[in-house]
């Protein structure tokens, strides 16, 4: 059997034998249905979870104290050409820009989550 995971902003395909060590060390996999994009272009009204985030440290932190962080359910309310797009997170809507949004990994929210 053949696993994917996301390595350095990277797909890799590994075999289910070495998949036991790479999960010690906290490595995320991807199921095969599952479409990871950047946040920016997910589809206005859709609720996605979190994948990852991968900005600076100081942005991380805001968003992580703002309440993004890997696992939580968003919804996307707008967004604009330019990237910029406004989220409902934990009831409360933010705004970012295509900087902090590119950086930002989604994947669709399934119905039991």
């Amino acid at each position: 059997m053949v696993l994917t995971m996301i390595l350095n902003k990277s797909k890799i395909s590994v075999d289910a034998s070495e998949a036991g060590a790479l999960n010690a060390i906290g490595w995320k996999w991807l199921h095969p249905e599952e479409i990871i994009m950047k946040l920016y272009e997910g589809e206005i009204g859709k609720t996605y979870i979190v994948y990852s985030v991968m900005v600076k440290d100081a942005i991380t932190r805001r968003l992580e104290a703002l309440g993004v962080n890997e696992l939580t359910p968003v919804t996307l309310m707008n967004k604009k050409g330019s990237g910029t797009v406004i989220i409902k997170v934990r009831g409360t809507r933010l705004a970012l820009g295509r900087r902090i949004s590119e950086g930002i990994e989604i994947r669709e929210a399934v119905e039991h989550e």
